[in-house]
């Protein structure tokens, strides 16, 4: 969902003509360096954890001890006064409990995954935007120095986002006598976000990978059930596609040519069928999905969820149901559809704003009120009206 927020947020930019600076930080050993004294005092005095729980995590926390180990040799047991245990549930809940008042240290428009943290800000003006990004990031440094945190000034990048082709030139972003360098390209949560929000280097990478596993099913397939053939295509190949194709899904049909090309290869394989065999019998008979129906199928979820009161606050604002704009009660109203915005620019279309409402109002309204276990079982099957 961090992406599909991302993503919608730096569309909406471009479709308003605004110019977005959106920075990737990178923080230095964030779970090893927690101070344990200030983390206890947000527990107690910014989420009320007090008494005997507070006593519990303390206890928890406080009086670690570690040593090391190498070719037999022990090092001295010495005592641990920061961080949170790594590999344990409770650790990375800590570390976003002792993190979560950063989005309100400055301006920007904060995403945070984790140690992943995404400072997004957009202006009319190039110029002022960089005096901007400066001043509001000086912030974040005070904050991070504050809670004893550190931001990898080597590893930190930033990005532009224009609406025009036109690079914007002299913008530098500097925290103290530490310049951040600006890129084209980055991964953040997996995917590859380009300044272009185009997916090339994010659909160019899945190629890669969907080429690499057609070798394998078609060396595994006689030696594999059908059934063990579909639980590493779901393995392998289905939940690299999956995941966040809300995002990118929508780009257009040209750029992912070549993937469903490689992706109804691996339908063929997997089903035994010839390279001219069309590919949609067959994703009936199997129970497969093309790609673009994933796409359709979770954007269908996340409507659900929507529709359910289960998506994040952030999306309130996505999506307007028919019944706040029409005063009268429509056909539509009564099925709990979305009004579609119109958006004449290419970006604005390629939102789940714009396609959200279209793909719920094709949903079938006996399957709207199911669970979402059941939701997702049945609506790949018949869940488009007829």
């Amino acid at each position: 969902m961090a992406i599909y927020d991302i993503h919608e947020n730096l569309l909406k930019n471009r479709k308003e003509k605004y110019t977005a600076c959106a920075i990737f930080c990178d923080l230095s050993k964030v779970f090893d360096t927690i101070d344990l004294s200030i983390l206890l005092h947000k527990l107690e005095h910014f989420y009320g954890i007090r008494s005997i729980p507070l006593k519990l995590l303390t206890n928890y926390l406080q009086d670690r001890q570690q040593y090391t180990v190498v070719e037999g040799y022990k090092s001295d047991v010495q005592n641990i006064n920061r961080g949170v245990p790594q590999g344990s549930t409770l650790g990375p809940l800590l570390f976003a409990l002792y993190i979560n008042d950063l989005p309100k240290a400055s301006r920007f428009r904060t995403t945070m995954f984790a140690d992943d943290t995404l400072l997004t800000i957009s202006s009319n003006n190039p110029q002022q935007l960089n005096t901007l990004v400066n001043a509001e990031l000086q912030k974040i440094d005070n904050w991070m120095r504050i809670n004893k945190l550190s931001l990898n000034y080597k590893k930190t990048t930033f990005m532009i986002i224009k609406c025009d082709p036109k690079p914007v030139t002299s913008f530098s972003i500097n925290i103290g006598n530490n310049q951040i360098a600006q890129t084209n390209c980055t991964k953040y949560l997996r995917v590859i976000v380009d300044d272009k929000l185009s997916w090339h280097q994010h659909i160019t990478n899945l190629e890669d990978k969907l080429s690499r596993n057609l070798g394998i099913f078609y060396m595994t397939r006689h030696y594999l059930t059908p059934s063990a053939l579909k639980s590493v295509y779901l393995c392998l190949v289905y939940s690299q596609l999956q995941y966040t194709i809300g995002a990118w899904g929508s780009v257009p049909k040209t750029t992912l040519n070549h993937l469903n090309v490689l992706h109804n290869k691996l339908i063929r394989a997997i089903n035994f069928a010839s390279y001219r065999s069309y590919v949609t019998p067959l994703c009936h008979q199997s129970n497969m999905l093309k790609i673009n129906d994933i796409y359709h199928l979770e954007i269908a979820k996340m409507m659900h969820c929507l529709h359910n009161g289960k998506l994040p606050q952030t999306f309130d604002d996505y999506f307007v149901p028919v019944t706040s704009v029409h005063t009268h009660l429509t056909r539509k109203a009564t099925h709990g559809k979305y009004f579609l915005h119109s958006i004449s620019s290419e970006h604005g279309k390629r939102s789940i704003r714009y396609h959200g409402p279209n793909i719920w109002d094709s949903v079938h309204n006996t399957l709207q009120r199911l669970s979402s276990i059941l939701f997702r079982k049945r609506y790949p099957a018949h869940g488009r009206v007829a």
